[in-house]
């Protein structure tokens, strides 16, 4: 019981320790080379996030965002992830370079977004054009007596959060540009230590050896969240795509078991797992079949039903280990038993003290009580004799006379 508080306890300072580390290492210089570094990390989470909201809107399918619209947006925030981690490491060669190539892949995800959406504005306004020629011909037909009506299916119009995602992109361009100078034109010095050591690839691989199931069922969840998840109307979207918020946490959990299963750490483990089933009940069975699913929520349910299990079987192994509550007796030292044993002796001694004690006063009573007999009987005793005496007298004067 002891160790496996020590080790918790070992493993809560390292955890600790771990994240000063981390924020030391981002916020420790105060340069203006190291306040445009933390601006540019700042832009592209700021991208990200925004991304995740309503882009369009569609008559037939209601509000989208980026990923329901782009099929290639998922691999553009998948390139952004990547990009993050390596900002956080900070591999200069590598962010910047994917910091060129997302700003541009999301310029052209953006420009064919509008150009989608002004071809399906066109589509919309000849479908209204023919829908008017109908209703007039109908009504010109039957002499203005049939008022003829189409119902219109409205028009598809870009939201305002295309323009903030431009913005946002413009200014990760222009701190990128400043960041490029003062480093490499300016040669201002800039700690290139790393937020977090060691390799994602290499911490995969031992959280793979410690525990295949958990660590197999975790990567497993995050792939299905990038996969073509389930049907938005008539259009196959990945989980981004309908719950981007749910999703991105989702995606934290499954990191959350694999640094369980590193740590060793079972408590947080068996929260993670819980938690994580608790998804289950907002992407259910009834709903996504209903719509329709794609090869993500297939996967999804596998890794679901896998976590699942562990969890069962693991709580109910808990439970068979735990020892039964039993009464204890208090473990006591040698001292203790010593006084212990002593304070007995002296309370049996002072018990048969007392029991000598109430005998020799019993002793007094018990004599004079056998004197009193004594001398009770002993008169009467006289009596019979003189009695006697007397009898035997009279008996002899008669025989005289």
């Amino acid at each position: 019981m002891n160790h496996s508080r020590l080790y918790s306890g070992l493993n809560e300072y390292k955890k600790g320790d771990n994240m000063e580390k981390f924020i030391r290492n981002l916020i420790k210089e105060k340069t203006l080379i190291n306040k445009v570094f933390l601006a540019l990390l700042c832009s592209q989470l700021a991208i990200i996030l925004a991304s995740f909201f309503k882009i369009a809107v569609l008559p037939s399918f209601g509000k989208l965002n980026l990923y329901a619209m782009a099929s290639m947006a998922t691999l553009f925030l998948i390139s952004s992830v990547i990009e993050i981690v390596f900002t956080l490491k900070k591999n200069e060669k590598v962010f910047i370079t994917l910091r060129v190539v997302n700003l541009l892949w999301l310029f052209s995800l953006i420009g064919h977004l509008v150009k989608q959406i002004e071809n399906l504005q066109k589509t919309e306004a000849l479908l209204d054009f023919g829908t008017g020629v109908v209703e007039n011909l109908y009504s010109w037909l039957s002499f203005g007596i049939v008022n003829f009506s189409i119902p219109r299916s409205g028009y598809s119009y870009l939201l305002g959060t295309v323009n903030i995602i431009r913005i946002l992109a413009d200014i990760s361009l222009v701190i990128l540009l400043i960041y490029v100078y003062l480093r490499f034109f300016k040669k201002d010095e800039f700690d290139t230590t790393p937020c977090f050591e060691g390799s994602l690839i290499a911490k995969l691989q031992t959280a793979y050896k410690l525990d295949k199931v958990v660590t197999g069922a975790s990567v497993a969840l995050i792939l299905s969240l990038f996969l073509r998840f389930w049907s938005n109307g008539r259009i196959e979207v990945p989980a981004f795509g309908t719950r981007p918020f749910i999703a991105s946490a989702t995606i934290a959990l499954g990191v959350f078991m694999i640094r369980a299963v590193l740590t060793k750490d079972a408590k947080k483990l068996e929260k993670s797992i819980l938690i994580t089933l608790i998804t289950f009940i907002l992407w259910n069975p009834i709903s996504a079949f209903r719509q329709g699913v794609g090869i993500g929520y297939l996967l999804y349910l596998v890794a679901i039903i896998t976590l699942g299990v562990v969890y069962i079987k693991r709580h109910e192994a808990k439970k068979l280990t735990e020892p039964q509550p039993v009464k204890q007796e208090e473990i006591k030292t040698p001292e203790e038993s010593i006084k212990a044993e002593e304070t007995v002796t002296v309370e049996e001694q002072s018990i048969k003290d007392e029991h000598s004690v109430d005998n020799e006063e019993s002793k007094p009573e018990e004599t004079i009580q056998e004197e009193k007999t004594v001398v009770a009987e002993e008169p009467i005793k006289d009596d019979e004799v003189v009695n006697e005496e007397t009898s035997k007298s009279e008996e002899e004067d008669s025989e005289k006379k």
